[in-house]
C-alpha cells in the first residue's frame, strides 16, 4: 500500500531500504533518547526483517480494506487464521526471530505467552465482519458517509 501527496510518500519497508534505515539507526545522536541503538548492521538487518514480517499482521488488513483492497484484507485474515492453535484460538504473540532461546519458541509460531487473549480473537472477528460489510465496522457512520465513499 502506498500513499503519496505533494510533500510526502508513505510506503511499505523493503529490503532495499537497509542503507537508509541503517544510516538513521546507527547514529548515536539520532537514537540518544531511544531505548535501543545505535544499531550495528546486524541489528538493523534484524529490525528490517521483523518489520517486513509485521507487514503481514492483522491491523494492516483494516488499512487495506479502508483503501479498497478487499482481496488483500482477506489474505491477511487467512494468514491470521493460520496461526490458530489446536483449539482454534489465535495467539496474542508470534515468535518473529529465526534464533530461539528455547525449543518451544519457533519462528512464526505462538509464544504461549498469555495465549489466547481476547484481543487477538476480537481483532480476527472485527476484520472478518469488516470484510463481510465491505468497510471497517468501527469507522463511525458519519465519517464513512463523508470520507469513506469517495473511493
Amino acid at each position: 500500500m502506498q500513499i503519496e501527496t505533494q510533500r510526502l510518500l508513505l510506503r511499505e519497508f523493503t529490503l532495499d531500504d537497509f542503507t537508509d534505515v541503517h544510516a538513521y539507526a546507527s547514529q548515536p545522536e539520532t537514537v540518544r533518547y531511544m531505548d535501543w541503538g545505535p544499531n550495528t548492521p546486524e541489528q538493523t538487518h534484524d529490525f528490517l526483517h521483523r518489520k517486513l514480517a509485521s507487514q503481514q499482521a492483522l491491523p494492516r488488513g483494516e488499512y487495506e480494506l479502508a483503501a479498497g483492497d478487499i482481496a488483500s484484507a482477506r489474505q491477511r485474515l487467512d494468514t491470521l487464521a493460520g496461526f490458530a492453535n489446536d483449539g482454534l484460538m489465535i495467539p496474542e504473540q508470534v515468535w518473529d526471530r529465526e534464533e530461539s532461546p528455547a525449543p518451544s519458541l519457533r519462528f512464526g509460531a505462538g509464544t504461549g505467552s498469555a495465549t489466547p487473549l481476547a484481543w487477538s480473537m476480537a481483532q480476527f472477528i472485527r476484520l472478518a465482519m469488516s470484510i463481510e460489510r465491505g468497510r471497517n465496522v468501527e469507522t463511525p457512520r458519519v465519517v464513512w458517509e463523508r470520507y469513506g465513499q469517495r473511493g
